[in-house]
């Protein structure tokens, strides 16, 4: 089963960034950025609650609702900045910068849970980190400025958190409370999508979304609910097989191995020598990860 939940783990996390793109074109401000997260929210939090209450009921004891809270404000902050981020960064940096979001659950799993990766481990996590900045050097297309910038930042320090706060609930209550956990982790987001929003409407512009982008913005919703729910879920059952070192490492790896051979296949895009490299030391960084699970 452990391939399994990493399989849908990598391939959701590689499509979510799509359908993302998709939404933010129909997001024409801030407040309509503010919103439209909570149109994935809502479904979400009403399936893992009906889950919830068909298993074992509806957890809302402190190892839920604390790690829930952390969780939901870092889903509003990451849905709100990762929509702002693409609407003007360019593709590479914003590939760059949210794919190094695997570093946070990591370190902060070694400083608040007490996980120590090997040594082993920690190289393929740089091998990593090094692929996604080494692949990406001369890209260019789009222009970036400081504010998006910020935005894309924010989002990978809230996908991050997000991670970490599953981590932080399934070392509490191994292989328990999954529903519950993420029940409230999506209610706690969408309540603050829609303060926000309340907030920001009474200060500035309303959302007004154009008929020709609803098309858009359903596409996106719908594929950006069924990813993340996928996502994150499988995540989740994944914290009981392997540690945040090499869980979050080889999902990294993975899904820029995935994308490669995919614009090999699919494309028809030459691998270059560059390309090249990358898969080698993405290869090397997941045999790093299994050598050592814990």
């Amino acid at each position: 089963m452990q391939f399994i939940y990493l399989a849908l783990a990598v391939i959701t996390s590689g499509m979510s960034g799509v359908f993302y793109k998709k939404a933010s074109t129909a997001c024409d401000n801030k407040t309509a950025s503010a919103i439209v997260p909570v149109l994935w929210y809502l479904p979400l939090a009403v399936v893992f609650g009906v889950a919830a209450l068909l298993t074992d009921g509806i957890d809302a004891s402190s190892q839920v609702i604390l790690p829930a809270l952390l969780a939901g404000v870092s889903y509003a902050v990451c849905g709100f900045c990762l929509l702002e981020s693409m609407k003007s960064n360019s593709y590479s940096i914003a590939i760059i910068i949210v794919n190094l979001s695997f570093v946070f659950p990591v370190i902060m799993s070694m400083l608040f849970l007490n996980q120590q990766p090997h040594i082993v481990q920690l190289i393929g996590m740089i091998l990593a980190i090094a692929v996604i900045v080494f692949i990406n050097i001369g890209v260019k297309g789009g222009k970036n400025s400081v504010i998006a910038l910020i935005f894309a930042v924010l989002s990978s320090l809230g996908n991050g958190t997000i991670d970490f706060a599953i981590t932080l609930q399934q070392h509490n209550m191994p292989g328990e409370g999954e529903n519950s956990f993420f029940f409230f982790s999506y209610v706690f987001a969408a309540v603050i999508c829609i303060i926000a929003y309340g907030a920001m409407a009474i200060t500035g512009k309303k959302t007004e979304i154009e008929k020709k982008d609803i098309k858009a913005l359903a596409t996106g919703a719908c594929g950006i609910a069924v990813c993340n729910g996928v996502c994150f879920f499988t995540i989740s059952l994944l914290t009981n097989f392997m540690n945040a070192a090499a869980q979050f490492t080889v999902i990294t790896a993975l899904s820029i191995m995935i994308s490669l051979l995919v614009g090999c296949i699919k494309m028809k895009e030459k691998i270059r020598p560059k390309e090249a490299v990358s898969l080698v030391f993405c290869a090397i960084a997941i045999a790093c990860q299994y050598m050592n699970l814990v």
